[in-house]
C-alpha cells in the first residue's frame, strides 16, 4: 500500500482523524500552515469543489460516508445539508450520485463529521 508497512498507513491514519493535527490541516486546509508560496494571490486562491469532491470520490484513505455537502435548494430557497452518498432522485440526467448532479455554483460548503473543510465564502 503505498510503499509503506501497514505501521505507518495506521500511524498515517491516525494522525489524519485528530482534527488539531498539522496532517489533517494540510490535508483539509488550514490557517497556520505556512505556505512556501510568496505570492498573496496562490496563498488565498480558493481549491475548485470539483477537486474536493473528486478527492473524497477517489481516495481510499477519506471515507465517503463521513462527508456531506451543504448546496443551495433553488425550490426550497434555504442552503440544505446532504450526505456525500446520497442518491440523485430529484436533477434530471444520468448521474447517479447527487452531489456529482448538482450544479457546482450551488455548493456552498463540504463538511467532514462536524467540522467544515472546504467553504466557497469562506474561501477555506
Amino acid at each position: 500500500m503505498l510503499g509503506r508497512g501497514m505501521h505507518g498507513v495506521e500511524a498515517r491514519m491516525k494522525k489524519l482523524t485528530n482534527v488539531d493535527s498539522t496532517a489533517y490541516r494540510r490535508l483539509f486546509g488550514g490557517e497556520d500552515i505556512q505556505s512556501t508560496d510568496t505570492d498573496e494571490n496562490i496563498s488565498n486562491k480558493l481549491t475548485p469543489v470539483k477537486e474536493v469532491l473528486r478527492r473524497i470520490q477517489w481516495d481510499p484513505t477519506l471515507p465517503a460516508s463521513s462527508f456531506s455537502i451543504i448546496h443551495y435548494d433553488r425550490v426550497e430557497d434555504t442552503l440544505c445539508e446532504t450526505p456525500f452518498e446520497a442518491e440523485n432522485d430529484s436533477i434530471s440526467g444520468k448521474e447517479r450520485q447527487f452531489v456529482f448532479a448538482l450544479p457546482e455554483h450551488r455548493i456552498e460548503a463540504v463538511k467532514y463529521l462536524d467540522r467544515i473543510v472546504w467553504n466557497k465564502e469562506l474561501r477555506l
